[in-house]
């Protein structure tokens, strides 16, 4: 089976399981992947893998049923890394333990694992899922956040993620480099903290803006 054809498959599977499911703002849960899916586009094979990253762990369907319906190995096994086994399983490892088995597997598996948890984290982490959270919920922010050190995704410190609130599907442009896009979950703007209404960068520039301001800080005389 082509990947075309695999996502395609994918995607109607991902719906029929998820159906009924809810996350804890009341939205269809589907729209979660649907959203980690976008993220990772244009890649075919990773899109594949976080339509279903969840189908395992929340919905029971096996990596053998994966395998059955036509879905390559290296998709299967990488929906097999992304799924952690349920409280109470005796081969549970902790959540810190779950993530760096991930930052550390090999192979395509290990590569569109990476990929695809990364992009579930900055969801996860986004202005609208947090905002549906009760003031002791929104603590696992920290445990996610954890998790992007580890896979290697450091978030500086100070981000907004300006595309995720009001400015999300408006075009925006970059005040460092003048590019122009939309804001949307894949592609934020971004402001220094305590500065909503200054300056928004790209997250090149973003990067780029507080290195420099964090060296003439370290550096004052320079």
């Amino acid at each position: 089976m082509d990947l075309k054809m695999q996502l395609s498959r994918a995607i109607a599977l991902a719906a029929k399981e998820h159906v009924g499911q809810y996350d804890k703002g009341g939205a269809p849960y589907i729209l979660h992947p649907i959203r980690v899916m976008q993220a990772v586009a244009p890649d075919v094979r990773a899109m594949t893998v976080a339509i279903l990253h969840d189908v395992i762990e929340d919905c029971g369907v096996t990596d053998s049923e994966l395998l059955g319906k036509g879905f390559d190995l290296a998709i299967v096994d990488a929906v097999v890394l992304l799924s952690r086994p349920p409280a109470g399983a005796p081969d549970r490892p902790t959540y810190r333990e779950f993530v760096q088995a991930i930052a550390d597997a090999d192979g395509i598996a290990g590569d569109l694992a990476r990929k695809v948890k990364t992009a579930d984290l900055r969801d996860n982490l986004s202005v609208d899922r947090m905002a549906a959270l009760s003031p002791q919920e929104r603590g696992i922010a920290k445990r996610y956040k954890k998790a992007l050190r580890i896979l290697k995704e450091e978030e500086i410190p100070g981000v907004v993620f300006d595309g995720k609130t009001d400015r999300r599907g408006r075009l925006c442009m970059c005040d460092r480099c003048k590019q122009v896009s939309r804001c949307t979950p894949s592609f934020d703007f971004y402001t220094m903290e305590g500065e909503s209404d200054g300056p928004l960068y790209c997250e090149g520039c973003y990067r780029a803006e507080y290195a420099e301001r964090l060296s003439r800080k370290e550096n004052p005389d320079e």
